[in-house]
């Protein structure tokens, strides 16, 4: 059963500051290993987030290098490696989407974007437990939240 488009997008509009630290395709069906900054939440150091996507038929990533060089691959443990942070997402209809990523902690390379078509996709916490959208949705607005509670506090610090 193929999911909503709405839920997809529901799901990938969460996606900010999320580290892949793992991509693997096979069988039709693309898995990304994120670690999200809402660990601090759960007074945890990492709070990863696993995410399979169903009736991917390709994935590439175009990636720049720090030195102007532009890259294009569809080998997932290269992008494993690339350092990406998916930042923000793309529909293109009917089933392709692009996560637009900036690199962390890297000297070599600058930003990636990544393309692929799913369906359908079910997500998973570290323990391989099912995480439903609607628990997704609950934490990611408590991390926002926090940020906003910070960024009024060093307002209401900055102007007595």
């Amino acid at each position: 059963m193929a999911t909503s488009r709405q839920d997809i997008d529901d799901l990938f509009s969460m996606f900010h500051d999320f580290e892949i630290v793992q991509m693997k395709h096979e069988n039709k069906v693309l898995t990304i290993t994120m670690s999200t900054p809402w660990a601090e939440l759960r007074d945890e150091k990492d709070f990863i987030i696993i995410l399979e996507l169903y009736g991917c038929d390709h994935v590439t990533c175009e990636y720049s290098e720090m030195n102007g060089v532009n890259n294009v691959t569809s080998d997932c443990k290269l992008i494993s490696t690339l350092g990406l942070d998916i930042q923000s997402h793309k529909f293109y209809p009917p089933d392709i989407y692009e996560f637009f990523c900036e690199a962390h902690n890297n000297n070599v390379i600058a930003d990636g974007q990544i393309k692929f078509n799913t369906n359908d996709f079910f997500l998973f916490d570290q323990e391989q437990n099912l995480l439903r959208l609607d628990k997704m949705k609950e934490l990611a607005t408590m991390w926002w939240r926090s940020i906003q509670k910070m960024w009024d506090d060093e307002a209401n610090k900055n102007n007595p």
